[in-house]
């Protein structure tokens, strides 16, 4: 059985790919800082409270060297992204990328999953990557990197992320060639769209449907020609972000329309295009889920990517 532990672990995106995947697994550790985010965790996944713990920088975990196979975690991306305040590694939340690589220290996973926003590669000009390649290659751990968009994975959300996956270099020495000289998973063809992921219009609250006011002000030009309006019923969303519901940024937001009429999406419908399954409960307000959705990694991107590292023939 895999052994599972995650840090910034939102809502459980890389459990979730090992459930749809079929795979046993066992979480040993996770971590995440916000309440109503470890909330739907729990609700969702399988954890002893005593192991999921609250703030990275309090978590120990030379405790649990030597009993991870797979690791994986994305510190918060705000300070990185092209939305965020690009401090980078001068902010707070920027810093916490030293605690994924701390816990990667302590821990020794056999293997590592890092995500964060493509802006991660040119903020700062590229030293703020230099620096984190820096520390990955005092790991001691063979790594790759690559920016993989979800439009390309399966999911009709144009998101793009950067991965990076490492293998413990003693523990890739034992693979089988095939695993050791694996690749990141090869684009394919996008079977389904965005309007394939709609709820039917009966389940549609009265509540996602936009006013007057606010449907002439997602369809008017924004202030200073910052924002478009909208490309309404696209086969393909915008990147979700975590301040969806609050901030109706055309440029970003996901419109739809249902019999005619312009709405938000659902969080349910959010959820789907995160790759989550209808199974998966929705345990809190509207404001709450827009927010975990935004914040989580797709989860058919990681479904490829464990596939591509053989992830059933590994553990």
């Amino acid at each position: 059985m895999l052994k599972l532990a995650t840090v910034f672990s939102g809502i459980g995106a890389i459990e979730h790919a090992l459930e749809k995947m079929n795979i046993p697994f066992e979480t040993v550790f996770a971590c995440e800082i916000d309440k109503n985010t470890r909330e739907c965790y729990k609700a969702n996944h399988i954890i002893k409270d005593e192991v999921f713990y609250e703030d990275i920088r309090n978590l120990d975990a030379n405790q649990y060297k030597g009993q991870v196979d797979l690791f994986v975690g994305g510190s918060p991306c705000q300070s990185f992204s092209i939305a965020g305040r690009k401090a980078g590694l001068d902010d707070t939340r920027g810093t916490l990328f030293f605690e994924f690589a701390r816990i990667v220290n302590e821990v020794q996973p056999k293997v590592f999953i890092y995500e964060n926003v493509k802006h991660l590669l040119h903020h700062d000009k590229g030293n703020t990557w230099k620096v984190i390649q820096d520390v990955f290659d005092s790991l001691g751990y063979d790594y790759k990197f690559k920016v993989l968009n979800a439009k390309d994975y399966g999911i009709p959300q144009n998101r793009e992320r950067i991965f990076v996956i490492g293998f413990q270099k003693n523990f890739r020495e034992t693979l089988p060639k095939k695993i050791r000289d694996w690749s990141f998973p090869s684009p394919k063809k996008l079977e389904i769209y965005l309007q394939d992921l709609l709820e039917t219009p009966q389940k549609i609250s009265e509540k996602y449907y936009l006013s007057e006011k606010m449907k002439k002000y997602v369809l008017s030009p924004g202030t200073k020609g910052f924002y478009n309006p909208p490309d309404i019923d696209k086969p393909i969303g915008h990147t979700l972000v975590a301040t969806y519901y609050k901030m109706h940024r055309s440029g970003v937001d996901n419109y739809v329309t249902t019999n005619g009429r312009l709405r938000r999406l659902t969080p349910r419908e959010c959820l789907r295009l995160m790759g989550f399954s209808d199974s998966f409960k929705i345990t809190h307000s509207d404001t709450a889920m827009y927010k975990m959705a935004g914040n989580s990694i797709v989860v058919d991107v990681l479904m490829e990517i464990l596939n591509s590292i053989y992830i059933d023939e590994l553990f």
